[in-house]
């Protein structure tokens, strides 16, 4: 049976750090059985997750059908492994969506794949240092931590 491995973050957990390692190698990780899907990817620069595939849950419509594009592409590939990444994901449900309605449409989609959630957690003190350092970085903050 095929597997759907959903990469959830959260955010400031090095998922950044993972998605670009499994961008630039997506042809190494073909060959060893992992897709790591084109569906969904951003097409913003720097940004090598699956946010739209997060993004498109905020609503059955275009949740359905992004997500069944990716299990398309899953299919098509023929590779026992799927690798979806987003910290996004880590935010579901959204209000829009509530409940487990997005999950239960994700696994509707991919029936005949056993689907299982990664979601690493990282210690709340440095999570906390981690998301003022990005502060500092991308809004100028200058308040002491």
């Amino acid at each position: 049976m095929p597997t759907l491995h959903i990469h959830t973050g959260l955010h400031k957990t090095g998922t950044t750090s993972l998605q670009k390692m499994f961008f630039d190698n997506t042809a190494v990780l073909a060959r060893r059985g992992y897709l790591y899907p084109r569906t969904g990817l951003s097409g913003r620069a720097n940004n090598w997750g699956h946010h739209e595939l997060a993004y498109a849950l905020r609503g059955p419509g275009l949740g359905r059908q992004l997500w069944t594009t990716l299990r398309r592409e899953a299919d098509a590939a023929g590779l026992p492994d799927v690798v979806v990444s987003s910290e996004e994901l880590s935010l579901l449900p959204f209000h829009s969506f509530p409940g487990v309605f997005p999950y239960k449409l994700i696994a509707e989609i991919f029936d005949g794949y056993d689907v299982r959630i990664i979601c690493y957690l990282r210690p709340q003190a440095e999570m906390a240092a981690s998301l003022y350092n990005h502060n500092v970085k991308s809004a100028g903050e200058t308040g002491s931590i």
